[in-house]
């Protein structure tokens, strides 16, 4: 029986992470965003105050995973945060500009 529609988008979840190198780090993972972990970045950025300077710090914890899919810090853990607010910024920067353009955001379509 062929496969419906639906099952084959939902065939789409949970995607294997993809691999990238970032130097200082080695062989890092980042995770392809789902819709609900796109929605909580863009509520970060609207919260104010100090949970604010963290959404930077929860966005790279979203998308930066093992091998297995499991994060390396965990977004909702408030010290795994206050890690990766103590990372160096050229690192995180270039993390983030890789998982970003994993993602496709910030990538700039084609031109017709």
């Amino acid at each position: 029986m062929p496969m419906s529609i639906r099952d084959a988008i939902l065939a789409t979840a949970n995607p294997k992470p993809s691999a990238a190198e970032v130097d200082g780090w080695g062989t890092v993972y980042f995770r392809t965003l789902t819709v609900g972990q796109i929605l909580s970045q863009q509520s970060d950025l609207k919260t104010s105050g100090e949970e604010n300077h963290a959404a930077l710090a929860r966005a790279l914890c979203r998308v930066l995973v093992n091998e297995d899919n499991s994060y390396v810090f965990n977004p909702d853990v408030k010290e795994d945060v206050q890690h990766v607010l103590s990372l160096p910024w050229q690192l995180v920067k270039a993390a983030m500009e890789q998982a970003n353009k994993h993602n496709g955001i910030g990538v700039e379509p084609p031109k017709v």
